[in-house]
């Protein structure tokens, strides 16, 4: 490899964040040659860190906000929009390529410091041309959402194409979506709320499913292992996804910086036994794997709602029935319905025993069951039509 001096200094700017910032913040015209125009030979490591440093470190986001939000759509738009970054089309080599992944934990930490503005890019659909777009918006209430970068969503494409070829950067950004979920999908929420976060939330797995780690990639298996792992995690506790990262990076595992492929696998295949035996074949066919996908995504989103007592039966508007296999009874005789971990459980049970791996594709049936009537959703508003097709049409757009 040639020595690229001007490049290391660039490296050099991810140890001095306040350099970094202003680096970045005072030429325009010179943040965006060093972003999009400069030829790197080192897999845009030292460049993605350089912006990651500008845009997330406390002190900076603390003083700069603003500046601090027009770094990270930088580098999400402008590393994203580069014909040499992502998936590769080399008309004149035998194999394309992927570039980049050296990248990948630093953008997964910029996304994971941004994750609502990468929610509100995706569910507006966001197509700016401006590298450094930011905005002021307001949730569903008119209350003030603060400062976020905007990406552009077919760069950001780009950029979770190469977040999830890294074990440690899928992971975190996985965190960071269900940490997010979980603040969106809360006790005492209005049905007005969760109908319009639940759609939001079904509409950000949904492009991420069809892009993570894809992005352009013409392997069907491949795409159909990521876009399992991704859903099958959805959810899921930190405790499990740091178990996940011990287990296939060592006990001492990097945040990022080591391949995702034996996770994925592992993951597709846990996935398979999860959701219904009828998908242990690899779902090539984009239909079928919109379809798996987005019920186990509504399954996931029925549970998130339980735990927080928003559901039809909590509220008194439905009950559960004896003959609903995803039913728990409850001392007083009444029923409730199984949590995630009660859930979880059966799935391991179903691994090894034939019964179990019965009763689980009653339960998937009836999750889904619930999950179209008043015991579920319907209450608030957000029919199981309302969340699968928020899912289905980004992953669609984009697979």
């Amino acid at each position: 490899m040639v020595y690229d001096a001007p490049a290391s200094l660039i490296k050099d700017l991810s140890y001095h964040p306040t350099q970094a910032y202003d680096f970045f913040i005072e030429d325009a015209e010179r943040a965006k040659y060093w972003v999009t125009e400069r030829k790197y030979n080192d897999d845009f490591a030292a460049i993605s860190q350089a912006l990651e440093t500008a845009s997330t470190s406390y002190n900076v986001v603390k003083n700069h906000p603003r500046g601090a939000a027009e770094i990270a759509a930088l580098a999400v738009n402008g590393l994203g929009g580069r014909r040499d970054f992502g998936y590769v089309d080399n008309p004149h080599l035998t194999k394309d390529t992927v570039e980049g992944v050296a990248a990948a934990g630093a953008l997964a930490h910029i996304l994971k410091t941004y994750i609502q503005g990468m929610n509100y890019s995706i569910f507006d659909n966001e197509d700016t041309g401006n590298l450094r777009k930011v905005s002021e918006d307001h949730d569903v209430n008119n209350n003030p959402l603060g400062i976020m970068p905007r990406f552009d969503v077919d760069r950001l494409s780009e950029v979770l194409n190469i977040v999830g070829r890294d074990g440690g950067a899928f992971l975190k950004l996985r965190e960071a979506q269900n940490s997010y979920q979980e603040k969106m999908i809360h006790k005492d929420m209005t049905n007005p709320e969760f109908n319009d976060a639940s759609q939001r939330l079904a509409k950000t797995e949904g492009f991420v499913a069809s892009s993570i780690g894809t992005g352009q990639i013409k392997d069907a298996q491949a795409h159909d292992a990521y876009v399992k792992a991704w859903v099958d995690l959805a959810g899921a506790p930190v405790s499990e996804l740091t178990g996940l990262a011990s287990k296939y990076a060592g006990p001492a595992a990097p945040v990022a910086g080591w391949a995702s492929d034996k996770m994925i696998d592992d993951l597709k295949s846990r996935a398979e036994k999860k959701w219904a035996d009828s998908t242990a074949a690899t779902t090539a066919d984009m239909e079928k794997q919109a379809n798996i996908a987005m019920q186990q995504f509504t399954r996931s989103l029925l549970l998130s709602a339980d735990a927080d007592g928003l559901n039809g039966y909590q509220k008194g508007v439905e009950s559960l029935g004896s003959s609903n296999e995803s039913a728990v009874q409850n001392p007083d005789g009444t029923y409730r319905l199984m949590t995630r971990a009660e859930y979880n459980d059966l799935v391991e049970r179903a691994r090894t025993d034939s019964a179990a791996a019965e009763t689980l594709d009653k339960v998937n049936s009836d999750l889904l069951d619930v999950a179209g009537n008043n015991a579920g959703f319907l209450p608030a508003g957000a029919t199981r039509g309302d969340v699968e097709g928020s899912f289905k049409d980004p992953f669609s757009k984009y697979y």
